[in-house]
């Protein structure tokens, strides 16, 4: 042992026989975090295969939801060999195991984290028309996002040679610059954090639609706004595990705001997608809002079966507006939000434009039956 460990034991070791740990707190955030994002995810998807259809930005977030599974069972393990305990109250024999579960959550986190990123952007592509100038910009920073955490991945798994070098001490090996690295990455994921913070209120401040609806759309900052405190407040426990005497003890700080950071995104990142189902169950709640009373009466100029939306399309078929991206149809992406799907028919968007088109050909039949008479 060092000088430094030593002096530690010295100082920490207790006389009584019992073996200090932290277990209990990291499983109090396993039990907070874990159920709500797994019953998060589960509504989601019902929501989706009642009201709508499955997307890409679905499918992120299941996988996000399984490696953080996967992420929770290797902490357990890891506190079953002997995490949050100090590292002088460890069983020899158990050391190894713990570092390898330890090794395996380490891995885990990035993809995790990535996934739900890219659940978060592709919901925001999901609710764009097609042409809306923001989704190329946004399907560039999605790959961007991909290609960083999977080099952060690929760059965990490859942090020592050999690879088992991490857990077993005794064969000879390398680690790379272990505390820069988790700096850097510290670093790119606040960035794209700030990034994912700001992109819908980009998106969303200029779009016409209620002001509520708009608040519900702009909720999606607070992932952002989460992720970015939980890196924050993670560097200085990043810090003190770098210097610690102390690694298995310390690194709890770690642990619990990585399952929080996780579980909370998975959970946030969902309540959009559920808005149908609430609005399904608690219809009452929901159409004394503002915005629903206008969506039921077809009052406001903002839905798409509004009276000036419907002048919109007059003018857009008569030749005399420029409108490239109508309003109606910004309103159709905007169906999964909403539970409009295309079950949902009496609403639909496309009806209405068949209609109006219907009725402006019925208009120009009476008018050149009306000239052929004269």
């Amino acid at each position: 042992m060092s000088n430094d460990l030593v002096t530690s034991v010295l100082l920490t070791a207790r006389n009584d026989g019992v073996i200090d740990t932290r277990a209990s707190t990291i499983y109090g955030f396993m039990a907070a975090f874990g159920p709500l994002a797994f019953v998060a995810v589960c509504l989601r998807l019902y929501t989706r295969l009642r009201f709508a259809k499955l997307g890409w930005d679905d499918l992120a977030v299941v996988v996000c939801l399984i490696l953080y599974i996967g992420l929770i069972i290797a902490t357990i393990y890891a506190i079953i060999f002997g995490l949050g305990r100090h590292i002088w109250d460890v069983p020899i024999e158990t050391e190894v195991s713990m570092q390898k579960c330890g090794f395996t959550s380490q891995v885990l986190y990035p993809p995790a984290l990535c996934a739900v990123k890219l659940s978060i952007l592709l919901f925001l592509l999901r609710t764009l028309p097609p042409g809306h100038p923001w989704k190329n910009p946004l399907r560039v920073f999605a790959g961007y996002v991909a290609i960083e955490e999977s080099a952060f991945t690929i760059a965990l798994f490859l942090q020592c040679r050999p690879i088992y070098f991490y857990w077993d001490k005794t064969v000879e090996g390398t680690c790379f610059n272990q505390p820069a690295f988790y700096y850097a990455d510290a670093a790119l994921n606040m960035a794209t954090d700030l990034c994912i913070l700001a992109l819908p209120w980009l998106i969303f401040r200029n779009l016409n639609i209620s002001r509520r609806r708009k608040y519900e759309l702009l909720g999606i900052c607070s992932v952002g706004v989460f992720t970015l405190i939980s890196s924050t407040v993670r560097l200085p426990y990043l810090h003190d595990l770098n210097i610690s005497t102390d690694p298995t003890w310390h690194v709890v700080d770690i642990c619990i705001w990585s399952i929080a950071e996780l579980g909370s995104a998975i959970t946030l990142c969902s309540v959009p997608a559920i808005r149908p189902l609430i609005a399904h169950v608690f219809p009452r709640a929901m159409a004394s809002t503002p915005s629903a009373k206008s969506a039921n009466s077809g009052k406001t100029s903002g839905l798409p079966h509004s009276r000036d939306t419907r002048a919109t399309h007059r003018s857009k078929l008569n030749g005399s507006a420029l409108v490239s991206h109508p309003t109606w149809h910004s309103y159709t992406e905007l169906d999964d939000i909403d539970g409009a799907s295309q079950k949902r028919s009496v609403n639909s968007s496309e009806h209405i434009l068949a209609a109006e088109q219907g009725e402006m050909q019925h208009t120009m039949s009476g008018k050149a039956k009306m000239k052929s008479e004269a």
